[in-house]
C-alpha cells in the first residue's frame, strides 16, 4: 500500500499496523452491518456506500495528514464488506426464488466493479498521482450514493417498496 507511506509518510512498520487497523474495521463494519441488515436494508446499502465515499475523499484532500491518513482508511475499511453484505441482501430479497443466481450476479458484479476500479486507477495514476486517484475512486462512489438515493424517490421504485412490504394474502 503505497499511500500511507509515500503520500503521508508513514514508516513500513506503520503501514503494517494501518492495515491491520484496517481489516479489524471491515470486521467491525460487517458486524455492525449484520445487526442492521434486515431491519433497514437500503439504509445499510446507503450508508455502506457514502461512507466509502467520504474516505476515498478525505483521503485525497487531507492524506498529508497523519491522522487523516488513519481516520479515512478506517472508514473506508469499515463499509468494505458491508457494501458487500449489503447487495448481497438486496439480491436475495429480490430473487426469491432464484437465491443461485443472484448470489453468482452479485459476485460477477462485484468483482467486475474491482476489476473495472483497478483499470481506471491504472488509467489515472500516472496523470493524477496517489491523491487524484483516491479523489476518482471517491467521486465515482459518490455517484453510486446518488444513484441509490435518487432510485429511492422514483415512483416505480415506490409502488414496488409498497407492494412488498404488503402481508401476503
Amino acid at each position: 500500500m503505497k499511500f500511507p507511506g509515500d503520500v503521508s509518510g508513514f514508516s513500513p512498520s506503520a503501514v503494517g499496523a494501518l492495515l491491520v487497523t484496517f481489516g479489524v474495521a471491515c470486521l467491525a463494519g460487517v458486524s455492525i452491518t449484520g445487526a442492521l441488515l434486515d431491519r433497514v436494508p437500503h439504509h445499510t446499502l446507503n450508508t455502506a456506500v457514502a461512507t466509502q465515499a467520504v474516505g476515498m475523499l478525505g483521503l485525497s484532500a487531507a492524506g498529508t495528514d497523519p491522522v487523516a491518513a488513519v481516520v479515512f482508511p478506517v472508514l473506508m475499511g469499515g463499509a468494505l464488506g458491508p457494501v458487500f453484505m449489503a447487495t448481497q441482501n438486496e439480491m436475495l430479497r429480490s430473487a426469491p426464488g432464484r437465491t443461485d443466481l443472484a448470489l453468482a450476479a452479485n459476485s460477477g458484479a462485484y468483482n467486475a466493479g474491482i476489476a473495472a476500479g483497478a483499470a481506471l486507477g491504472a488509467l489515472a495514476l500516472p496523470l493524477a498521482g496517489l491523491p487524484g486517484t483516491f479523489l476518482m475512486g471517491g467521486l465515482l462512489t459518490t455517484g453510486a450514493c446518488v444513484l441509490l438515493l435518487g432510485e429511492r424517490l422514483l415512483p416505480a421504485a415506490k409502488a414496488t417498496r409498497a407492494a412488498k412490504a404488503l402481508p401476503n394474502q
